[in-house]
């Protein structure tokens, strides 16, 4: 599965290069920028580093499990890629092996942010889980339509809805330190209800199979 894997994000490829640009440039710039804004307050530095990570790393998490799932779901002739397809080599564990290498990105950034700016410990929590419910709901949403462009706008929707009208079944609190312990709660929330999405999803994955 991995081997394949490694040749469907390489199909993709510029495309493959977008997640990686506002993980490695985007949202470093932001945050360089907003530090040179600040006079080199790192207080005020550390609230918008908590801002540009919430409002762009979670949004491009489904991205490559978008493009991995439109080979399958809505290219030409995508019956032939079910073909010789085992055990665990499944869209599903695609899904969270992406999740993962996603995730491995975000970690390496949080943490070279964590040498210059404190206590973001809560924050790389809290976007790990946002990804892995974005990347469930995408899943989940693109077996039932067996289509790839609707996870995409729900994505964007939800996002867009979390950082305007502050969503209460969301991670984006703009304001907040996120220092106390009393903050993770929507991490809990993200994995059970991310949980029941790839669920979902899977059981609709093997009747595609069995159809296919």
């Amino acid at each position: 599965m991995i081997a394949r894997l490694r040749l469907e994000l390489k199909s993709q490829r510029l495309l493959y290069a977008i997640p990686v640009v506002v993980i490695w440039i985007l949202v470093p710039l932001v945050v360089y920028s907003n530090y040179l804004a600040a006079e080199g307050d790192l207080f005020i530095t550390r609230l918008f580093a908590i801002n540009s990570a919430q409002q762009f790393i979670p949004l491009f998490a489904v991205w490559w499990p978008v493009f991995v799932m439109k080979e399958y779901l809505n290219a030409p002739g995508n019956e032939l890629l079910y073909v010789y397809r085992f055990g665990w080599d499944t869209l599903l564990s695609r899904m969270l092996a992406l999740w993962i290498w996603y995730g491995l990105h975000w970690s390496v950034l949080c943490g070279l942010m964590a040498l210059f700016l404190p206590r973001l410990f809560i924050l790389y929590l809290l976007v790990w889980a946002q990804c892995f419910f974005l990347i469930a709901v995408a899943y989940g949403i693109a077996m039932v339509s067996r289509n790839t462009f609707l996870p995409l706008i729900v994505t964007v929707l939800y996002c867009l809805g979390c950082i305007l009208f502050q969503l209460p079944a969301s991670i984006f609190s703009l304001e907040a330190p996120l220092e106390a312990g009393a903050e993770l709660w929507p991490a809990a929330v993200m994995l059970a209800a991310g949980a029941v999405f790839l669920v979902a999803g899977y059981s609709l994955e093997k009747r595609l199979l069995k159809d296919g």
